[in-house]
């Protein structure tokens, strides 16, 4: 099984007002099974590993798709990065605005407020602040105080943020994009390895998984998601055929008090029912984002709103052990 990634910047975005998930790293949440006549190769970046599984395909033509898509993958990571202060999001950040925007941020950018508004401001990319506090008090060693809470609270809202003649963010505000450009890029891999010839693949960008056709069984991609509180116990697994698949969950350390979770609530900073939240879906740019949503949101809610959406099934792992999973979600 792939190791745990150890780098701060993974599915770290505000449920609305109302929830935190949080500044932790790609979770390595999925085992996907392989067989020998699978062509294979890792790589690390985006804080993660990332794995690329090709069957099917001359062992020549899929390490070309598989060496074009890792170089497209790094390239779209420099563009949507905020780690980085010279990235597009890292001058934005910095100078408030952002006048040269890339194709690629727009794009993101743009679906980033399609889900934001789909899930009810439970997805909001403008948590970077608040995000950048609770990670000094866990290094301080400290709980975070209610003034300072209150007053990075002021500096989130997804719906302030300029979109029109380039993109800008009132003083003090900041924007990350890492619960959604992984999924977005996992996709853009996915795009690649099919222009090279190669119609059965599995991409998978710690825990956020493109599938595309079937394994070299003939069966389809088969991934099982891991419970983040007993490692090593996959209570559930699903089939997966020209979809996506992406998981959000407690799989770091808190951020605020050092047990096993970053899944807070700002007001109270209480942790969240849900420990884990998988999402099925057409593509990883939506599965990616509302695992992100679904974490943070009460689990009924989040229920009903993959519901709502044609295409998303979600299966949920609560603190208190049970499970809940939507219509969708299919085993």
């Amino acid at each position: 099984m792939p190791k745990r990634a150890t780098r701060l910047n993974r599915r770290s975005f505000l449920a609305g007002m109302g929830a935190l998930a949080g500044a932790a790293v790609a979770p390595v949440a999925v085992f996907a099974k392989t067989s020998p006549e699978t062509y294979q190769q890792t790589a690390l970046f985006m804080g993660t590993i990332v794995r690329i599984d090709v069957a099917g395909a001359p062992a020549s033509l899929a390490e070309d798709g598989v060496a074009k898509a890792f170089a497209e993958g790094r390239r779209l990571e420099a563009v949507l990065t905020c780690h980085d202060a010279s990235s597009p999001l890292g001058v934005l950040n910095s100078q408030g605005s952002l006048a040269d925007v890339p194709q690629e941020l727009g794009a993101v950018m743009r679906q980033a407020a399609d889900i934001h508004s789909l899930s009810q401001g439970r997805f909001d990319p403008t948590v970077l602040p608040l995000l950048s506090l609770l990670r000094t008090s866990r290094e301080e060693g400290r709980r975070v105080d209610a003034k300072e809470l209150a007053e990075r609270l002021e500096l989130v809202g997804f719906g302030r943020v300029r979109r029109s003649g380039g993109l800008g963010i009132e003083s003090g505000m900041g924007v990350t994009l890492d619960g959604i450009a992984k999924g977005y890029i996992a996709q853009a891999m996915g795009r690649v390895l099919s222009q090279a010839g190669l119609a059965s693949y599995m991409v998978n960008a710690g825990g956020d998984i493109v599938a595309s056709g079937v394994s070299s069984s003939g069966a389809p991609w088969r991934v099982a998601v891991e419970d983040p509180l007993h490692a090593g116990s996959y209570p559930c697994a699903v089939s997966l055929t020209d979809r996506s698949l992406a998981t959000s969950g407690v799989y770091e350390q808190v951020l605020l008090d050092g047990s096993k979770s970053h899944l807070v609530i700002p007001a109270s900073q209480a942790m969240a029912d849900c420990v884990s939240a998988s999402v099925v879906a057409p593509d990883c740019v939506l599965a990616d984002a509302l695992a992100t949503a679904f974490a943070v949101m009460e689990p009924a809610k989040a229920v009903q709103l993959a519901d709502a959406i044609p295409g998303v099934g979600c299966f949920l792992l609560l603190r208190s052990g049970a499970s809940l999973a939507s219509r969708g979600w299919s085993a």
